[in-house]
């Protein structure tokens, strides 16, 4: 999916960034890191990915 032509379409916009501090309501709150992905998951979400 090439994001640039989907931006160009007015799909897709930059998220503003969150003031320091509390964080948006509206958005959920991820930790930095994760404890151990699922690397097996993670690639054949990409070789999806990249077969569009």
């Amino acid at each position: 999916v090439d994001l640039r032509r989907l931006a160009a379409a007015g799909l897709v916009e930059p998220v503003a960034p969150a003031a320091p501090g509390a964080p948006d309501p509206g958005r959920i709150a991820f930790p930095e890191v994760t404890a151990d992905p699922d690397v097996a998951l993670l690639r054949r979400l990409r070789d999806a990915l990249e077969a569009l």
